[in-house]
């Protein structure tokens, strides 16, 4: 479901920048866009189908240490630098 939504987002901010929405005289001529897929180091998926009340903080510590171990800040930094570098008009994370 979120992945459509982003999909017909994206077409319908492509198509309202798009060149032949405007004519040849247009402003923006190519939209450039960058996407990406981000991964925060852990998957969530057992925190919230757990069923017994009692493990979902050890589950939660679980998690955060393999966030943790990913080092996700590292990863956003060369992200950063990479937005920066290409200078991309629609950025779709």
């Amino acid at each position: 479901m979120q992945r459509w939504f982003t999909l017909s987002m994206g077409m319908l901010l492509l198509g309202a920048f798009s060149a032949s929405a405007y004519g040849d005289d247009a402003v923006f001529k190519r939209v450039k866009v960058m996407t990406r897929n981000l991964y925060v180091g852990a998957d969530f998926t057992p925190i919230v189908t757990e069923q017994n009340p009692a493990l979902i903080s050890l589950l939660v510590a679980e998690t955060l240490q393999a966030i943790i171990a990913n080092n996700f800040l590292v990863r956003a930094q060369v992200l950063e630098d990479e937005i920066a570098h290409t200078k991309r008009d629609l950025i779709v994370l």
